[in-house]
């Protein structure tokens, strides 16, 4: 059995500059929003960049949040993403993104229509968001911190990285599950830092939530919940990298 098979078409439409992205994926089980095993997009996305690095993407992606969920599954450090990562991710969402790309800064802010709504029809959207994503590469490329296992990396690499996330139910009487609160709106945060140098690497990050719960049957009005994430890994041999994670 295949844990994941994933078929990716990527290209451009009559210019460089105008570029798509289409994902099919399968899963041998069943995915922690799904009720059975299926295939799936991931990736459905057309993208626009201009000659001074800014660009506007339209589709389903996974939004500007957590870089330990941004970084593709084949490029993870550890087996599979954190708990923490679990928690508090916006996974695939549906919307509009405006970037800009000019070294060393890379900043996103996406409109969408709230955390895990993967292959969910625009007619059903429950929610309105917004998501934004600032880094500041301090040594080293950005394309270096694709991965998070930087087997191949020769030089010294540091990257600064925060993010911002806010949504809201357009039905007050319905909520939803995320950072841990049944809320129908919820406003938090992230800060994360990535290294690595040649036979190392190190990552680590801090998620914070706040979610106003709208259920009688619950105690508090808001209800905050964090995260704390701590992994490194160091090359002991070609093709054989230890690694450790800790997680809060």
């Amino acid at each position: 059995e295949l844990r994941r098979s994933k078929l990716h078409f990527h290209g451009h439409l009559f210019d460089p500059s105008i570029s798509y992205r289409l994902t099919l994926a399968t899963n041998t089980r069943t995915l922690a929003y799904s009720s059975e095993s299926n295939v799936f997009i991931e990736n459905a996305f057309i993208q626009k960049r201009f000659d001074n690095g800014m660009f506007f993407r339209l589709g389903q992606y996974k939004g500007p949040y957590l870089r330990e969920e941004i970084v593709p599954s084949a490029y993870q450090l550890a087996v599979e993403r954190s708990m923490v990562n679990h928690a508090f991710t916006y996974a695939w969402t549906q919307g509009l993104e405006l970037g800009w790309d000019v070294a060393p800064f890379h900043l996103r802010a996406m409109y969408n229509d709230g955390p895990r709504q993967l292959n969910v029809g625009a007619y059903r959207t429950r929610m309105r968001s917004i998501l934004a994503r600032a880094e500041l590469v301090l040594a080293g490329e950005h394309a270096d911190f694709d991965t998070l296992t930087n087997k191949d990396a020769d030089e010294f690499g540091l990257m600064l990285g925060a993010g911002f996330q806010w949504y809201m139910l357009k039905n007050s009487e319905r909520e939803w599950v995320y950072a841990n609160a049944e809320a129908e709106r919820s406003l938090g945060f992230t800060v994360d830092l990535s290294m690595f140098d040649k036979g190392w690497t190190a990552f680590t990050y801090f998620v914070l939530g706040n979610g106003r719960n709208g259920a009688l049957d619950l105690d508090q009005d808001t209800i905050g919940s964090w995260g704390w994430i701590g992994q490194g890994g160091v090359i002991v041999a070609e093709n054989v990298q230890l690694y450790g994670r800790y997680e809060l």
